[in-house]
């Protein structure tokens, strides 16, 4: 981070960050902004008939340390939740659900990429008995052919998006399936556009290719997974 006469003029990755290897998107270079918007709320906001009216710290927790009061002596403890944020650091997320078990008294403490990962948390799981990736990015930097279905990475997952581009101009090839023109399918060798909701036939033909043509790594997946006994015949 830049700053000249307290104001931040410019956000720099760190060059030697394992992940993001001195890339940034531009949300994280650009949008610092928002510090001196006029928008930007500066102090707390209590609602007072029907307004938000500006008041200061003590006033604003104190209304809140009522209102969690309240809730409990009305419906108990686990009449109160809370949400907390995918982008807080790990410490504040321990925080927040410290305070929900031990003060408050419950267990209901959610955040919000449960909510929008959850279903592919639940697949992967089914699939690879993990929540998450089973390799790290730095794999990609050692493949051959990349394949990307359905996703956009260059402008959901720009510093992902950047390393898959540069690995393709580097020589590796690429086979996007997707029915739209993603950045990266500028950049394909393949782009599959599949109709919606047929991936389900896309990867079973793929499948079927691998298991045919003999082109799947048969000791490696009897080592690995389960469910891979092939049928006689």
């Amino acid at each position: 981070m830049v700053a000249e006469e307290g104001e931040v003029t410019a956000v720099l990755p760190a060059r030697d960050g394992p992940v993001n290897q001195g890339h940034a998107c531009v949300k994280g270079r650009f949008a610092h902004g928002y510090l001196t918007s006029p928008e930007r709320l500066t102090q707390p906001l209590v609602r007072r008939d029907g307004r938000l009216e500006p008041v200061g710290w003590e006033d604003a927790l104190g209304q809140v340390a009522r209102g969690l009061r309240a809730a409990v002596a009305a419906g108990g403890a686990d009449a109160v939740a809370a949400i907390s944020s995918a982008r807080a650091t790990n410490e504040e997320n321990y925080l927040v659900q410290k305070f929900m078990r031990v003060v408050i008294g419950t267990n209901n403490v959610d955040n919000c990429s449960r909510l929008c990962h959850s279903p592919s948390a639940a697949g992967l799981t089914a699939a690879f008995g993990l929540s998450g990736g089973t390799d790290s990015f730095d794999d990609v930097e050692r493949a051959d052919c990349l394949l990307v279905v359905g996703a956009n990475p260059v402008e959901a997952h720009p510093v992902a998006g950047a390393r898959l581009l540069r690995r393709v101009l580097h020589g590796a090839k690429l086979v996007v399936a997707d029915p739209r023109a993603v950045s990266l399918a500028l950049h394909a060798d393949v782009h599959l556009r599949p109709r919606p909701g047929t991936n389900v036939a896309l990867f079973h033909g793929l499948a079927h290719i691998l298991l045919t043509e003999g082109l799947a790594d048969e000791e490696f997946l009897r080592e690995r997974s389960a469910g891979t006994h092939r049928a006689a015949g």
